[in-house]
Parts: structure tokens; sequence; C-alpha cells
């Protein structure tokens, strides 16, 4: 049975460094200590400043509008805009982000990865998940998912 995840009803929570805001589209508890075992969001960086730290736990990141630079620490630092693929990194790992010319607009998965993968697909008209795996569709424009419209950034797990 689908979950209709209306963007208009999700409210936007700022960061604790006041960078920008968060919106979060769905999540599964966490075990062993583990805040959770995934959590997808969408967040709005209007400002530089760190990433929240998230010990044992993976991050992919996809920006969906804007640019934003992000140094990891360990890594060179990226520029990632919406035509790149899904950005991995440790979300333990102290990390920076910068928006360059605006506000960016992005889209996180994180999630435990001793009891989840996890990965993020890009799809149109008639991709098909595997159908043991658990989906979250994030409509970029107007959709229409098994049946029923979505609005932009409407989610559907």
């Amino acid at each position: 049975m689908s979950e209709l995840l209306p963007a208009a009803t999700r409210p936007a929570v700022p960061w604790k460094n006041g960078g920008g805001t968060t919106q979060l589209l769905a999540s599964t508890p966490g075990v062993g200590g583990v805040e959770f075992g995934w959590r997808a969001s969408m967040a709005e960086v209007a400002m530089a400043g760190p990433f929240s730290c998230f010990p044992g736990i993976s991050r992919l990141l996809c920006v969906l509008s804007g640019r934003l630079h992000l140094a990891v620490t360990g890594r060179v630092p990226v520029i990632l805009s919406p035509d790149d693929a899904p950005y991995a990194f440790p979300g333990d790992a102290p990390a920076e982000g910068a928006p360059l010319v605006g506000p960016v607009r992005d889209f996180n998965l994180m999630f435990d990865p001793v009891r989840w993968r996890a990965g993020i697909v890009a799809c149109g008209a008639g991709a098909t998940p595997p159908d043991d795996a658990e989906r979250l569709f994030l409509a970029l424009g107007a959709a229409r998912v098994n049946g029923l419209a979505l609005a932009r950034h409407d989610a559907l797990r």
C-alpha cells in the first residue's frame, strides 16, 4: 500500500547552526544506539556551514537545485549540481557545505549500513525498482505514480 507524503504538509525545521532548514520525508527507527535505520530528507542550504554529525550512518546527497561546494575531511572538495550523481560519504565525517550563487536544495538519504543497503536512482516513466525494495519516490515535478497525482516535491512511500 502506498503512503502519500505531501510537500505542503512537511514542516521546515531550522538547523542548529541556522544555515538552512530540513524537511523530513520519511524514516525508520534505529537499533542498537543508531539514531535511525534510514532517513530521507530535503534541505535548503542558505549559507556556508558544517553538516550535522551522524555516527554509524552512511550518507547519500543529491543536489536538486543550485550548486554546492562540499568539503568532507580526508577527501578532495567537490562542487555538486543537479547534473551530478549522488555523493556518498560517512555521516560522522566532518563536512562543510557552501552554496554557490544562491541557496541550494538537496536530497539526503542517510542509512545504517549494518542493517540497510540504499541507493538513489533517477527514473522516468516506466522504471520499476525491485519488488523486495523499500521505495520512496520524490517527485521533482508534477507526476503520476500508482494512479496518484503528485505535485513537485511530494513523496510516495
